[in-house]
């Protein structure tokens, strides 16, 4: 692993990234082809069903490919954010049209600190170049190179805290298309353990209103050969009320800096559950120490045809309101431990969290 970490760090260019991806275990799910200038994006609204792939030829579609729930997870949002930057960066070339392109980006969801983060780090970047596009692609190309090096990292840290036999919990989509394509949060420490021959079971929540661990997180596992079990959500709490469940890991949009998760709705939930049971929580993502705590986290309000509606087709009686926000907040309280590339990170989260960024 040590050695990937080496060869990734030679990566300095579109091209070199593109040839990595296409030569290594990373899943193609988006990607950046700089022999046509777009992007290459699995529509994991079409999972399981069918691999089907978008090209995205401008900033503007990459934006629209976000809000459409085409792509998501943080990490994933984040490079594609990031890929759309360096479209506009190619086609347009200027700091106004980079900026207008990266707030169009940045709204469509707000939760995401990642995707907000590079988009701001493209544009602080591009302002002190003389070269706009070569700057943003420099800027882009270092933040994926990271992404997978720090997935594999973290896969490596997390797997120790599985032991033989374990029986997982996880809830949405955390694995490896929701990240750089090696693993995300949690596939990748399923992916080591499984490794190690420590017979691992993952429990995997359906995931309302959209499905992800029904349709996404199953379909990863399925191809790793992990031993996987779907529930619906409302039945988690039973089983980590069974005693069936050893440990809960889920991914998180953001980590507040003293140690609060945004996650997909329902997490909350599952927290508590866990957090009564005596079955340790441990949750990762991306790490916002400008977020004070999860009472500062915007929650993305989505439209509640959402929730009335599945693949267009009606699901609740004319004239019923519904509402969807698609994250809650898990106060740090609840959390055992916060996955990270340097390791897990505990209690008093505010002071080690602080330490691992000093």
């Amino acid at each position: 692993m040590e050695q990937e970490s080496l060869e990734l760090e030679k990566i300095t260019t579109l091209a070199e990234l593109y040839n990595y991806i296409k030569s290594s275990d990373i899943i193609e799910h988006v990607l950046y082809d700089h022999r046509q200038d777009k992007i290459m994006l699995l529509d994991q609204t079409e999972l399981p069903f069918a691999e089907k792939y978008l090209e995205l030829k401008t900033s503007q579609e990459a934006a629209r490919a976000i809000k459409e729930m085409k792509v998501r997870g943080g990490g994933s949002l984040a490079i594609t954010g990031a890929y759309g930057m360096v479209l506009s960066a190619r086609q347009e070339g200027d700091i106004a049209s980079l900026k207008r392109a990266g707030k169009e980006i940045k709204d469509t969801r707000p939760t995401a600190s990642s995707l907000g983060w590079i988009v701001n780090r493209v544009i602080e970047q591009a302002e002190k170049a003389d070269d706009i596009a070569d700057a943003v692609e420099e800027t882009v190309v270092e933040y994926v190179r990271n992404k997978i090096i720090n997935a594999r990292n973290l896969a490596r840290h997390g797997a120790e805290l599985i032991n033989e036999g374990d029986t997982v919990m996880t809830h949405c989509h955390a694995g490896a298309i929701a990240g750089a394509g090696y693993g995300g949060i949690t596939t990748g420490i399923f992916k080591v353990a499984d490794n190690q021959n420590k017979n691992i079971t993952v429990f995997a929540t359906e995931t309302r209103p959209y499905l992800q661990g029904a349709r996404i997180t199953t379909w990863e596992l399925k191809k790793l050969n992990i031993d996987t079990v779907l529930i619906t959500d409302n039945m988690a709490g039973h089983y980590l009320q069974s005693g069936r469940i050893d440990k809960v890991i889920v991914g998180a949009d953001r980590v507040a800096s003293n140690g609060d998760i945004a996650n997909k709705i329902g997490t909350y939930m599952i927290a508590l559950a866990a957090d009564k049971h005596d079955v340790p929580f441990y949750a990762g993502g991306h790490i916002d120490l400008s977020t004070a705590s999860g009472a500062d986290i915007p929650i993305e309000m989505r439209d509640p045809e959402e929730v009335t509606h599945f693949r267009g087709q009606r699901t609740a009686p004319e004239g019923i309101r519904a509402e969807y926000p698609a994250f809650d907040v898990t106060p740090h309280k609840h959390i055992s431990g916060l996955l990270t590339s340097e390791g897990v990170i505990r209690a008093p989260f505010s002071k080690n969290l602080e330490k691992l960024f000093s």
